[in-house]
């Protein structure tokens, strides 16, 4: 099993501003389910932050 509590993605906007992503994400996945969506998904929040 995968999980994760109370997850969150901040960052700063270019006028310095944080920006919240993501916040209060609570995932458990067990053996065999499958997530694709959730974890391109977070991936594209990664990507567009660096």
């Amino acid at each position: 099993m995968i999980s994760t509590a109370n997850l969150s993605r901040s960052f700063r906007a270019p006028n310095g501003d944080e920006v919240r992503a993501v916040r209060g994400i609570d995932l458990s996945v067990a053996h065999g389910e499958v997530v694709l969506g959730f974890v391109l998904g977070l991936r594209a929040l990664r990507a567009s932050t660096d």
